[in-house]
């Protein structure tokens, strides 16, 4: 049998992960939605006695992202979703200042001793899948299932868990801290594109390190030190026709339904690429005819994934060409409206051995190892990511691999606590390993 990493046995540390895990996992929020989540990170920062900005002091110092926070502002529920924290949370002073989609935290941690520039990115958005409540699920039988529409169910509540780990092993151990760390509790990972907001945080660009994180992925108890996702861009598309009475005069419409169901074909027809791996999708059609009545109207969703920028580039040139060519076979009129997308990126090769180094310090078997793992999956932390390498930084992804009970975006998603424990000693033993490799 293949060696799997040791499961860690209780601890208090554990235990008190387990128990924030569990109470986030019962109220997921969406993506810019995540009003009751931020105002618990900001308490649990607090009660540790750290700095930290949230709310709109923190966006203020955000800049070149009008265009995502007008598309924030018109998430059709976010007033809803701000009334329903409310509720939840009663009189709250971490509330207010969020009230407009201001979702997010980041702290600052400084050591006692000069060092590196720290940067830890870890998402906070739930996604809209209805939990299990069947009895083989644990969050359902042992009794933190979502109490909402929503679920976590990609680990999100696990990688906030983790970060306030970090946080509060920082501060216990503040005096064998050389150097600065922030903690990036980065909203609307889910497609809605936090990153592109994020990565303008002004700290970004000072950092000398990033590392972000996810559980499982990889579905068996290992250390991924280098981890690379998919760009990614997700779309609508809108076809505008004419109707006519199909029968008595056909000729007369311009079928927006023939239009995109060519589309829909054309799309899934696009030549491979032959420097790496691709995906094209399509979902959510959409048409609301009779059928004696020429189509005046179709919509649809599709998604591209290449495994770097160029390849997702090449998709969407030729998708757009089909596209349009669809609509101007049937005399429609056609519009693309990107909904979402994620950038991909190398990640620095030094700073995954540093990881990787870090893990193995821990006692990690080689054989629980995993030296580079490339997943179909699109993350937005790739913007962070870039936006250090950009400023001469070096950044990575890292995974804790973990069975996870149904896979990603299910309703039966989980991964094992343990795997917590692991990634917050993981990350502290990094902090070490690359202060203690500086000049």
């Amino acid at each position: 049998m293949e060696s799997q990493l040791s499961v860690k046995d209780s601890n208090p540390e554990l235990n008190e992960l387990k128990k924030i895990r569990r109470e986030l996992h019962r109220y997921p929020e969406l993506g810019f939605r995540e009003f009751w989540t931020t105002a618990r990170i900001c308490q649990h920062l607090d009660t540790l006695g750290v700095e930290f900005k949230y709310g709109r002091d923190l966006y203020s110092e955000i800049k070149d992202v009008s265009v995502e926070k007008d598309f924030i502002n018109r998430l059709p529920d976010l007033d809803t979703a701000f009334q329903e924290a409310r509720a939840k949370l009663g009189h709250n002073k971490w509330l207010a200042a969020q009230e407009g989609g201001y979702t997010g935290v980041v702290t600052h941690i400084k050591g006692r001793q000069a060092g590196p520039m720290f940067g830890f990115r870890f998402d906070i958005d739930g996604l809209p899948v209805k939990e299990s409540t069947d009895a083989d699920h644990v969050p359902a039988s042992e009794g933190f299932a979502s109490t909402n529409e929503c679920m976590h169910a990609c680990g999100h509540d696990g990688h906030i868990t983790i970060g306030l780990g970090l946080a509060a092993r920082l501060v216990k151990n503040r005096d064998q801290l050389a150097g600065d760390v922030y903690l990036i509790f980065q909203p609307a990972e889910e497609a809605l594109g936090g990153g592109k907001v994020f990565q303008h945080i002004p700290e970004i660009k000072k950092l000398n390190y990033l590392i972000s994180l996810h559980l499982g992925i990889y579905n068996e108890r290992k250390i991924i030190a280098n981890c690379k996702f998919l760009a990614c861009k997700w779309f609508k598309v809108k076809f505008k026709g004419l109707g006519a009475h199909a029968a008595v005069s056909p000729e007369l419409g311009k079928n927006a339904l023939l239009a995109a169901c060519m589309a829909v074909c054309q799309l899934y027809a696009i030549s491979r690429h032959s420097q790496g791996m691709q995906r094209v999708g399509a979902g959510r059609f959409h048409c609301n005819n009779p059928s004696s009545i020429v189509a005046d109207y179709a919509e649809f969703n599709f998604e591209l994934r290449g495994e770097n920028n160029d390849i997702c580039q090449y998709l969407y040139d030729r998708a757009s060409t089909i596209i349009e060519s669809a609509a101007k076979m049937h005399d429609c009129h056609s519009e693309i409206i990107l909904e979402g997308e994620a950038i991909t990126l190398d990640n620095d090769a030094e700073l995954s051995q540093k990881v990787r180094q870090a893990a193995l310090n821990l006692g990690v078997a080689e054989a629980d190892m995993v030296d580079f793992y490339l997943t179909p999956g699109g993350e937005d932390a790739f913007y962070l990511g870039d936006m250090v390498h950009r400023n001469g930084g070096k950044s990575t992804y890292i995974c804790l691999g973990s069975p996870t009970k149904g896979g990603h975006h299910n309703p039966k998603f989980d991964f094992e606590e343990d795997m917590m424990q692991w990634a917050v000693d993981i990350l502290w033993e990094t902090i070490q390993t690359l202060s203690r490799s500086r000049p």
